[in-house]
């Protein structure tokens, strides 16, 4: 609880902070400032301010009891999924409207005051271009101009194992990544078109004498069918009442006078 406590301190803390230094813009625009995700030890905390079609977040990491760190990132109110960093949004709005003068501004700025004069000073021009009716020209730009930024390289593509049924099935499922600093959670459908492999017994529910064998053998066999299992290796389970019973190994499909419970490979 102690820990929940301290956590909510901080979060509470930063939201004073961004209201009193950030006050030009808080004053006179009026957005509503909220306390948006933190992580579990709070070492990261976010704020945002929405505005009528702007929104800014602003994320504050606390690197140790003397340093934090704190980036900037603008999203429009009609798109509640998507975050821009402020810079490569201000590259793209200097692109759009060549005829304004649009500062060049850095994602990470040294106080928030120096933010506070940035929003002030261009927050015309951010609400114009993120409203909903230029938000889809703007986002193009901004893309265009993170494909330019950012070097990609190709390493290896991913692999999802999925563990299917007895039947072809619509599968969800999720993807954690991290780059060391932030995480994220993607999922998504897929279809298993190739089922399980299938075993097929016969000789079961059969009664013995103690030491004496059973009156039909116990077959299984094992088909991989789409599944890409190899029956050579695979292990059947075996059960019955309590006896004992020496040990087979056998290749395939197997009959064996059984009479207890026992795991053998094929």
């Amino acid at each position: 609880m102690k820990h929940v406590k301290g956590v909510a301190r901080r979060a509470n803390k930063f939201r004073q902070d961004v209201q009193k230094q950030m006050n030009l813009t808080v004053a006179n625009l009026h957005p509503d400032v909220a306390i948006g995700a933190t992580d579990g030890s709070g070492d990261y905390i976010e704020i945002q301010l929405n505005f009528r079609s702007l929104r800014i977040r602003i994320t504050k990491e606390i690197v140790d009891r003397r340093h934090d760190k704190v980036w900037v990132e603008v999203g429009a109110t009609c798109d509640p999924a998507a975050f821009f960093r402020m810079d490569l949004v201000f590259d793209a709005l200097r692109r759009l409207d060549k005829a304004s003068e649009i500062p060049t501004s850095s994602s990470f700025p040294s106080t928030l005051s120096e933010l506070d004069s940035i929003i002030w000073s261009t927050h015309g021009k951010l609400d114009d271009h993120l409203s909903p009716t230029n938000y889809v020209r703007t986002r193009t730009v901004v893309g265009q101009v993170m494909c330019e930024y950012f070097t990609w390289a190709h390493r290896e593509p991913a692999t999802i194992a999925v563990k299917v049924g007895y039947r072809p099935s619509f599968c969800h499922f999720t993807v954690t990544g991290t780059d060391g600093a932030v995480t994220q959670i993607q999922g998504g459908w897929i279809v298993v078109g190739k089922a399980s492999g299938a075993l097929t017994a016969e000789g079961d529910n059969q009664f013995a004498a103690v030491g004496k064998p059973l009156p039909k053998p116990l077959t299984v066999t094992l088909d991989p069918g789409d599944s890409g299992a190899v029956a050579e290796g695979a292990e059947i389970l075996f059960s019955g009442r309590p006896a004992r019973s020496p040990p087979a190994r056998p290749a395939g499909a197997r009959s064996l006078p059984l009479s207890t419970p026992s795991v053998l490979p094929l």
